[in-house]
């Protein structure tokens, strides 16, 4: 319940930039006590207890899903403090949050924040579009490449060009017909993080949008 509220006031446009910050601040201590710590309740956190050759890949399309879990692996390693799935071990007990991710995009704020539950998680700042390009509405993650060619004017752009713009990472939204080859992306010019100069995507500074490129599952609500 104080998540929900927490999360309400976050999401007012009317509330103050300082009373957003703390609204942000107060709700990340609620999901560190209730997703990222050891007494994380059973309707939030499901627990699982790794058996001699799981991999957390299978477990996302088998059993985890099977019981209502919509996170990606990359998420829940995460949530356990795993860098790398290979460190796994039978007989480990991993916390798999049971709610679902979402992303909100603040223009106003040039902010990007991840919700779970419905509820801030994680925010970032992000680049928008030069003259409001950046459209408004709901549309999802449809598309989620790694070192992505860029498809401009009419040519191909491969990844690793000097021209290519758009980073290591591409999430294409759909849902609606103006999310057409618009995404969240990295950027080759960090310094555009924070202000409206792109053609309408959502910029990222890499490393963090190589973190929410492993959480965001296909589907997640933008």
């Amino acid at each position: 319940a104080a998540r929900r509220l927490l999360a309400a006031i976050y999401d007012c446009d009317s509330v103050p930039p300082a009373d957003h910050t703390r609204a942000f601040d107060a709700c990340r201590r609620l999901q560190e006590m209730l997703v990222d710590g050891a007494a994380a309740p059973e309707p939030v956190v499901m627990r699982y207890k790794v058996a001699p050759g799981d991999i957390v890949w299978n477990l996302a399309k088998g059993a985890w899903k099977d019981a209502g879990v919509t996170v990606d692996p990359g998420f829940v390693l995460h949530v356990n403090g795993i860098s790398d799935a290979r460190r796994i071990r039978a007989g480990q007990t991993l916390r798999v949050p049971r709610e679902r991710l979402s992303v909100v995009v603040r223009r106003d704020l040039f902010e990007l924040t991840v919700l779970l539950g419905g509820a801030p998680y994680a925010r970032y700042p992000v680049g928008l579009g030069a003259n409001e390009s950046t459209p408004a509405g709901r549309f999802r993650v449809e598309t989620k490449i790694k070192n992505p060619d860029w498809y401009y004017g009419g040519k191909r752009i491969p990844f690793g060009d000097p021209e290519n713009l758009i980073g290591t990472r591409w999430m294409g939204f759909a849902g609606d017909a103006k999310a057409e080859g618009i995404g969240i992306h990295g950027t080759s010019d960090e310094t555009s993080v924070g202000r409206a100069v792109s053609m309408g995507c959502v910029r990222m500074r890499r490393e963090h949008v190589e973190q929410i490129f492993e959480w965001l599952p296909h589907g997640t609500e933008v």
